[in-house]
């Protein structure tokens, strides 16, 4: 990381902004510091020059830091709880929000974090965009992921965290279907959750038992 630079987003080096990034993050946030400390890891190893825009991108750079942050910190002896949850932290700090997302994408969004992680996200979320300009976060970077966050906040309540957390189950699938245990139970459960992210308001046992036979 040391002297890789970046593009027109950043101020510093790799390195340096990841020094800041650290910084940023609130000491009540262990792991989240962690995970400030890898979250660009992966940059140099994905490090290209785009000629269209005249300038280095990195592209799939999350995907790669997650790679070595699992490879390090299973040397590193941490244990496999923290260690995985630092890996998810960083293979999903790049995850993107504009003020045209649906309350269904934050939702899916919310699901594929974890809601009791979204203070954790938000903790490096804002940590990184504090180490991208010597002058703080840009106004519109704020405000914007100010926005992700109350709207997270809010679609939390109206997302099941998995199939399980349906009012519904893989008995009554077999049942309503006359199918066997399998597969196809699985692919019809998933088909449901993901209606109640697009219709949470349909997160009832009745509506999903009438469904379930459409399905």
């Amino acid at each position: 990381m040391l002297h890789c630079g970046q593009n027109h987003y950043h101020d510093y080096d790799v390195w340096n902004h990841t020094v800041a990034t650290v910084m940023a993050v609130p000491t009540k946030f262990p792991m989240v510091r962690l995970a400030a400390f890898f979250h660009d890891i992966g940059k140099p190893s994905v490090k290209v020059f785009d000629e269209k825009r005249n300038e280095h991108a990195f592209l799939k750079h999350d995907d790669a830091g997650a790679k070595v942050t699992h490879d390090v910190m299973t040397r590193m002896k941490f244990s496999n709880d923290d260690r995985d949850h630092v890996v998810h932290l960083v293979e999903n700090h790049m995850h993107g929000y504009n003020h045209r997302s649906t309350d269904a994408a934050v939702r899916r969004f919310i699901r594929r974090i974890g809601a009791e992680n979204l203070d954790e996200f938000f903790a490096l979320r804002f940590a990184d965009l504090a180490a991208t300009r010597a002058t703080g976060i840009p106004e519109q970077d704020r405000k914007l992921t100010e926005e992700f966050q109350q709207r997270s906040i809010i679609q939390k309540d109206f997302t099941p965290k998995s199939s399980n957390a349906l009012p519904v189950n893989g008995n009554d699938v077999q049942e309503l279907r006359g199918i066997r245990p399998g597969r196809e139970v699985g692919r019809v459960l998933q088909a449901l959750l993901e209606h109640v992210l697009d219709h949470p308001e349909a997160n009832d046992r009745d509506a999903l038992l009438r469904l379930i036979p459409t399905i």
